[in-house]
């Protein structure tokens, strides 16, 4: 009974450590981005656009669309003002309802480069976006939108 004993608890001095290494690796895991994360965003949003300064959204709707790896989404914009305007794309990864375009250069037509960076999120059946951009020669600028699917 004794050897019974004695094996039951080195089991134990095993047996805990075990179990806390396996909490500590679940409680410190980070959802990282998956393809479904993306998926919400994309697709056509109608809804308004708010732009200042260099950087205009055109419409008052958005086309997000699926990257290559299924995980970002592209967001069309135009850099520049006057007869400087260009179409450009900015790619943001979405993670659960929160979509982060991170720091991109952009140039407009007549080669002025911006810095252009923003978030969006999906609140219920609404997206909100805000982006900026910067450039050390041209104003800054930037643009808000909200709207459904």
């Amino acid at each position: 009974m004794t050897k019974l004993y004695s094996l039951l608890g080195s089991c134990r001095v095993l047996i805990l450590p075990a179990c806390m290494i396996t909490l500590f690796n679940i409680a410190s895991c980070t959802k990282t981005s998956n393809a479904d994360d993306a998926k919400k965003f994309l697709g056509t949003w109608n809804g308004v656009s708010n732009c200042a300064g260099n950087l205009v959204n055109g419409a008052n709707k958005v086309e997000l669309t699926k990257g290559s790896d299924g995980v970002t989404a592209i967001f069309p914009l135009t850099a520049g003002i006057g007869s400087c305007l260009k179409d450009v794309k900015i790619t943001g990864t979405a993670r659960e309802d929160v979509l982060t375009f991170p720091t991109q250069t952009v140039t407009d037509a007549c080669g002025m480069v911006y810095e252009v960076n923003g978030f969006g999120s999906i609140i219920g059946d609404s997206l909100s976006l805000t982006v900026n951009a910067t450039s050390d020669l041209a104003a800054a600028g930037a643009c808000n939108f909200r709207g459904k699917k």
